[in-house]
């Protein structure tokens, strides 16, 4: 990673993993970068329901979450961020809520969001197709949502990002992904007006 610092423009690095890769020896190497240079640590929450979790088969709990933040946490320099995707199968409001304040609760730093969107040739395209998958159809129906979210973050965490996107030529649904900022321009507005 440290060879990126030499090149000119580069101010700062971000890691991107999962909860349950983060073993002492990757936090010390993550931590002697983070002295270096400005780092942000992302990590691939994506909920804190178990069952969630189990059913899209990421393959850590919402305690494999937990744990990580809180041990990288204790790293100095180490900025934290979670990466949350609303509008997992059978998740809801109370889902959302819970894992706005669950983060919150751990000390992150910040938060990217996604909505669930379908790619082609993936499991998730194959239960989409079943109807066994909803997603969001229009962008104001995930800002309703993401605003839910938002509004039980911990006061202070910075927002990298309102929502996900996707090429057309790869996606399924929803349609609007493929829009960059559609989403993110009502999220915004909503917040804006106070």
């Amino acid at each position: 990673y440290t060879s990126v610092l030499d090149i000119d423009g580069v101010v700062g690095i971000s890691i991107s993993t999962r909860p349950d890769c983060l073993q002492p020896e990757i936090l010390d190497i993550i931590e002697e970068i983070a002295s270096m240079t400005h780092l942000w640590l992302e990590i691939g929450v994506q909920t804190v329901n178990d069952s969630t979790l189990k059913l899209v088969n990421r393959q850590h709990t919402a305690k494999d979450s937990m744990d990580a933040i809180i041990r990288a946490k204790k790293r100095k320099s180490i900025n934290v961020l979670a990466h949350i995707i609303i509008g997992l199968p059978g998740e809801d409001d109370q889902d959302f809520i819970k894992t706005a304040r669950a983060i919150s609760d751990w000390g992150i730093d910040g938060v990217k969001l996604h909505h669930l969107y379908v790619v082609k040739n993936t499991v998730l395209a194959r239960m989409y197709s079943r109807g066994e998958v909803k997603v969001f159809e229009t962008p104001e129906e995930y800002a309703e949502k993401a605003i839910l979210f938002l509004k039980n973050l911990r006061e202070g965490i910075i927002i990298h990002r309102l929502s996900g996107y996707a090429h057309k030529e790869y996606l399924i649904a929803p349609e609007w992904t493929a829009h960059r900022g559609i989403a993110d321009r009502i999220i915004r507005e909503y917040f804006s007006k106070g």
